[in-house]
């Protein structure tokens, strides 16, 4: 009998330190490419700073842009990917309108390597973000 529960004692810490191990290193960061063509009743908004924050409501940590002539902003960051689970986020794109941020997009994602999203302001200044592509593993 003692000999079974040195085994077994033995194969639960294998399996502690294991699942340990594995929970240390959950994530790991990749680069995401974030493309945004705003809009304002279909006529590009050129020189808007953008902001893509990595939470709801402009907070937190942010990367930035400007738009082209085109009305595109094409915006690179830091975005976290679980290694054995999806690892949701909620970033939110946030536009600067007199003087202060707006959110004017969210989603609930697991981060793709490439996102892609139009935004389009009506005659009244609401705005209307549709989510167009994204891409993972590429």
């Amino acid at each position: 009998m003692a000999r079974n529960e040195g085994f077994i004692s033995r194969v639960a810490l294998v399996l502690t330190v294991i699942i340990v191990v594995a929970a240390c290193d959950y994530a790991h960061d990749f680069d995401q490419e974030v493309s945004i063509r705003i809009t304002q009743v279909g006529v590009p908004i050129a020189r808007s700073e953008v902001r893509y924050y990595d939470s709801q409501e402009c907070n937190g940590t942010f990367a930035t842009g400007v738009s082209n002539t085109d009305g595109m902003v094409t915006i690179h960051r830091i975005a976290q990917r679980g290694r054995f689970f999806a690892l949701l986020e909620k970033p939110s794109l946030c536009l600067k309108q007199a003087g202060h941020w707006v959110e004017i997009w969210s989603n609930t994602q697991d981060p793709p390597d490439r996102l892609e999203v139009t935004c389009e302001m009506d005659g009244l200044g609401n705005w209307g973000c549709t989510y167009i592509h994204a891409a993972h593993g590429v």
